[in-house]
């Protein structure tokens, strides 16, 4: 009598939730692969909405820190505009300043 060959279990985490998936079970469309060699839940009954969709979870994510980079960016590069301008006026007033100072040495002189 033959025996029954035994077929290993590839068993791995999801990238996303990190519940555990068996890759090579017959007929398990409970994953998706991306082609980073991600692996991803999407447990769904064809005809219906995925109950779990990990990559979909995940590529929203992606896409509000990318989002969320850009506004840092654009909220920085105007922190940097206003600081010129700050430091145009700071240095406009410290220019009157040291000229007052040096009429004040002329009038001094001018007055021995």
């Amino acid at each position: 009598m033959r025996r029954k060959r035994h077929r290993p279990i590839f068993v791995r985490n999801c990238d996303y939730c990190g519940t555990q998936l068996q890759t090579n079970e017959p007929g398990s469309d409970s994953y998706v692969i991306t082609n980073e060699h991600k692996i991803f839940c999407r447990i769904h009954i064809p005809g219906q909405e995925p109950i779990k969709d990990c990559l979909e979870d995940y590529s929203r994510s992606k896409k509000n820190v990318r989002n969320e980079k850009l506004r840092q960016e654009k909220a920085n590069e105007e922190k940097k505009e206003i600081s010129k301008k700050e430091k145009e006026k700071i240095i406009k007033k410290f220019d009157d300043y040291l000229f007052e100072l040096k009429q004040k040495q002329r009038r001094l002189r001018a007055s021995k």
